[in-house]
């Protein structure tokens, strides 16, 4: 239906009436009635799939005289038709198409293959083992001497895998598609990220309208970064037990949550990768100062990326500057002395202010139009309704009707009608929003967030106690792991989706069984265990810099800097975040798993050395 509007010219008259509405369903109504009544309609566009075969288009205009034109994208898959006419029918009569030879078979045997030949090299190697010990001395110098090459052999047969099955990614989500469809129209905002709009509208650019790029950098930092992680611990090791790592990869929290498009998700994976780099770097021990430049230059931009990608990226990046800081002091000062405080301070102090700079002003260098930034546009700021969530909240548990100011009501609302709605669903910040905001004119309140202030200050036991409610919720959340049928919906939600080679997870035969399988029988673990998994690791390294400073070092900080920042992470999602969405939660995880396994390297090496 936007499709429709857009070749019409006419696709700016329902913005204003449309923004304000969360519901689709509502959307589609509104915009249907506006096509059917609207003089101004005189083509109409429809999306289509083809599925193994190619069809003969042109004598379709013979047939069908309504049709004016046929767009083809990705070969013979995707594209649509302009009509003149609205089609009623389901199906469009007299085409002719030729049959696809389906590969699938030829595929899958080759795999087979390929898979059988593996297990018998290992089967046969097991045999030499035993038999020969000879034999067996002389594989091991062959996989020592060509450890590197297996290693990435192995993880680009993972990520390969990954990308197959799930291509081109999970994105059905508002979120996800509006920044699509902004990437498209080029008409960038800043309530979402502005950089996943400019990076894909580069992207499409340079490669064309494809569906799979946020997937494809997912599973390439994701990938990568564990890649530098085994390469780095075995250089310190020498043990092949390290391989095992590969499979926190198969962990449900992070093969299906690293599908999806979510800005969080792709945030958080590509500070994963500058982990792992700081990590690769600290174990090889890089002397050449232009390789050095190079590669402290790509941490920089990675850092950057992972910024903007997320509006409060900033609280899960900063603790590692920590790390930063001590590798700048390292030497120059006894630690915990005076000068080294001082200059602590200020460096860090640097690094913030930097960081803020970068969050605060970069969106400038792509919007040109000052409406639709978050500083001019009211309405357009993310965070008022996750405040009056909490004003609500403290208001109706403290029975406080005089907390807001009655003029804030809507005509013939009162403090009962919000009561009730809070009640209804006290977890719910969208209920104060838009076109949800039947109770309170929620732009209309002056100074929103000293009032939300005021209220803590007033009641404060009343605030404890919502909070207590949110973080119980949000801290228990189960992985959004979708079944074979939910993975494979479709969405168009803005009407772009004909323009991309593909718009959704499409499974054949084989990789429907691998999915079942997957989805059945991957492990999951609850988020509250990453949690305080991280809290443990923070309190305990904190412990041992302060109690045992000789044993500090490069390791030992890293594991506390990370450590810090899922549980800084925790914290802003527990207190300032308006759903308990599972994506808000998300980046403890991956963080959580890098700093306990620094956790255990300093651990390992201690009891070594003792």
């Amino acid at each position: 239906m936007y499709g429709t509007l857009r070749i019409n010219n006419v696709e700016y008259i329902l913005e204003n009436q449309l923004i304000l509405i969360n519901d689709e369903n509502i959307k589609k109504e509104i915009i249907s009635n506006f096509i059917l009544t609207n003089n101004h309609i005189d083509k109409y566009l429809y999306n289509f799939n083809i599925y193994g075969s190619h069809f003969l288009y042109k004598p379709i205009f013979k047939t069908n005289e309504v049709i004016q034109k046929f767009n083809i994208y990705n070969g013979y898959y995707y594209g649509n038709i302009i009509t003149s006419e609205i089609i009623n029918k389901k199906y469009i009569d007299n085409i002719k198409y030729t049959l696809e030879l389906n590969n699938n078979i030829i595929k899958n045997l080759i795999i087979v293959i390929i898979l059988v030949i593996i297990i018998k090299i290992l089967y046969n190697i097991y045999e030499l083992k035993i038999k020969n010990n000879k034999i067996y001395i002389i594989y091991s110098k062959f996989i020592n001497d060509n450890i590197l090459l297996i290693y990435i052999i192995i993880y680009i047969l993972l990520f390969s895998f990954h990308f197959w099955l799930l291509y081109p990614g999970y994105f059905v989500y508002w979120d996800d598609q509006y920044v699509m469809f902004k990437s498209i129209e080029k008409n960038y905002v800043n309530n979402f990220p502005v950089i996943i709009q400019f990076t894909l509208s580069v992207l499409n650019n340079l490669f064309g309208y494809k569906s799979f790029y946020v997937f494809f950098i997912n599973i390439l930092s994701w990938y990568t970064g564990l890649f530098l992680i085994n390469i780095s611990l075995h250089k310190k090791y020498k043990s092949k037990k390290i391989l095992l790592l590969l499979l926190i990869s198969f962990l449900a929290n992070i093969f299906f949550m690293n599908t999806t498009h979510n800005k969080d998700v792709t945030a958080i994976l590509i500070f994963w990768l500058v982990l792992s780099i700081i990590l690769f770097l600290n174990t090889f021990k890089i002397k050449n100062k232009i390789i050095l430049f190079i590669i402290y230059f790509f941490i920089s931009i990675l850092i950057t990326i992972s910024l903007l990608w997320r509006h409060t990226m900033i609280v899960s990046i900063y603790p590692i500057f920590i790390f930063f800081t001590y590798l700048i002091l390292n030497n120059k000062y006894k630690i915990f002395n005076l000068k080294y405080i001082v200059s602590f301070v200020l460096i860090m102090l640097i690094f913030a202010i930097s960081l803020i700079f970068l969050y605060k002003f970069t969106p400038y260098l792509w919007i040109k139009n000052s409406k639709y930034l978050l500083s001019a546009n009211v309405e357009s700021r993310p965070s008022y309704h996750l405040f009056m969530l909490q004003i609500a909240g403290i208001s109706t548990i403290a029975n406080d009707t005089n907390l807001i100011n009655k003029n804030y009501y809507y005509e013939g609302k009162t403090f009962d009608n919000l009561k009730e709605v809070y009640y209804s669903d006290p977890i719910n910040a969208d209920l104060y929003k838009g076109s949800n905001g039947i109770i309170i004119k929620l732009y209309e309140i002056k100074n929103l967030k000293l009032l939300w202030i005021k209220s803590i200050i007033k009641h404060p036991i009343s605030y404890i106690k919502h909070i207590y409610n949110y973080i119980t919720k949000i801290f228990t959340l189960k992985t959004p792991i979708l079944d074979k049928n939910k993975i494979q919906e479709k969405s168009d939600i803005f009407g772009m989706a004909y323009k991309y080679d593909n718009n959704g997870i499409t499974f054949n035969n084989s990789k429907e069984r691998i999915y079942i399988f997957l989805y059945k029988y991957l492990p999951e673990i609850n988020i509250i265990i990453f949690i305080i998994t991280s809290m443990i690791i923070f309190i305990t390294t904190l412990a041992i810099i302060i109690i045992k400073k000789e044993y500090k070092n490069k390791i030992l900080i890293l594991s506390f800097s990370t450590s810090f920042s899922a549980v800084s992470t925790a914290i802003i999602v527990g207190f300032f975040t308006p759903l308990p969405l599972y994506r808000y939660i998300y980046p403890v995880i991956p963080i959580t798993i890098f700093s306990l396994i620094i956790f255990i390297t300093f651990l390992y090496d201690y009891i070594k050395n003792k």
